[in-house]
């Protein structure tokens, strides 16, 4: 059965249109939902971040298809010249904020490729935030619906940005700065140990939001060495034109930080033994559990996997014994 609401706004040659703009309404409200690693919503569901990535990605490619077969029906039915039409109705400022927040639409998937994610990242983002602005302001004039239901996202996206802004501090300085492995082997870091005002040791499994000066980008790294009054992160080169390039080919003087969060993700009051398994730059947390075993726990094994045996140069700063004792030596 048709909605009542849908009968008096919409003529019968529309009702598809007008079901599929519902739909659209939906789908966009869903994939405004934070996706922020930091936010409320992934302490309370316990749902992995990656998994929330991938379903933002899907929902967002279902949105769009249906906000585009939504402007196709409506133009095929009142013609091109109405999708610019502007007039206040009962259900919003006309077709032409749908037809604005449908382009927007379109552009967004398109600046969502793989392409320009991954290679042009730090351009890649604030276009995102952008175009995805655009599209909740522009589709909010054209259906107060959809104005009811984003305004909830957006609501819980300021509450997160301020939970966020009460855990950053800094400029911290760089104690100490130490470039090791080599990049023709893909195996290039850079070592920065921090200072941090909390002189409590975190335990491992904690990581932090980093940002240097100049740059609005924040990138999570767990916390590599703790000692009291630092904090120790190993940063990889992830290629050209990355942020992590970037950093460790010019070692910034001071840091942001934001945090902490996380932590370790088992009792250890549970086991005796640990079985630990690393791969690549993964081994960063999983070295501290090596270096100082949780209480109870009196063995500890690590399997650990590299590309290459220059990337084993990064243990000379997480777990300088071992290293010294195996001879492996780093850059200074």
């Amino acid at each position: 059965a048709k909605r009542r609401w849908q009968h008096s706004f919409k003529p019968e040659e529309l009702m598809p249109a007008g079901i599929l703009g519902t739909l659209s309404t939906f789908g966009l409200s869903v994939v405004l939902l934070p996706l922020d690693r930091t936010n409320t919503i992934f302490a309370l569901t316990r749902i992995p971040f990656e998994r929330a990535v991938k379903f933002h990605r899907w929902a967002g490619s279902v949105a769009v298809l249906l906000v585009v077969a939504h402007g196709i029906l409506e133009a095929s039915v009142q013609g091109f010249s109405e999708m610019w039409k502007f007039e206040a109705k009962a259900w919003g400022f006309g077709n032409i904020f749908g037809t604005a927040s449908g382009v927007c639409c379109v552009a967004l998937a398109l600046a969502s490729t793989d392409w320009a994610r991954r290679a042009n990242y730090r351009f890649f983002l604030p276009v995102h935030k952008s175009l995805a602005a655009a599209v909740f302001l522009a589709g909010a004039l054209h259906c107060f619906a959809f104005l009811a239901l984003a305004a909830t996202c957006l609501l819980l996206h300021c509450l997160g940005k301020f939970a966020r802004w009460l855990r950053r501090h800094g400029p911290a300085n760089i104690v100490r700065s130490q470039r090791i492995g080599c990049a023709e082997a893909d195996s290039e870091a850079l070592f920065l140990e921090v200072e941090c005002p909390d002189h409590r040791c975190p335990p491992a499994g904690v990581w932090y939001q980093l940002r240097i000066a100049g740059s609005n980008e924040w990138h999570p790294f767990s916390v590599a060495t703790a000692e009291p009054g630092t904090l120790g992160f190993l940063i990889k080169n992830m290629g050209n034109g990355t942020w992590t390039q970037k950093v460790t080919e010019q070692p910034p003087a001071v840091l942001y930080l934001e945090g902490p969060y996380g932590g370790p993700a088992f009792s250890s009051t549970r086991c005796r033994q640990m079985l630990l398994v690393a791969g690549g730059v993964g081994i960063t947390s999983i070295a501290r559990l090596w270096k100082d075993p949780p209480a109870g726990v009196s063995r500890v094994t690590i399997l650990w996997v590299v590309r290459c045996p220059e990337a084993t140069e990064w243990l000379v700063p997480l777990l300088p014994e071992y290293a010294s004792r195996s001879g492996i030596e780093g850059q200074s």
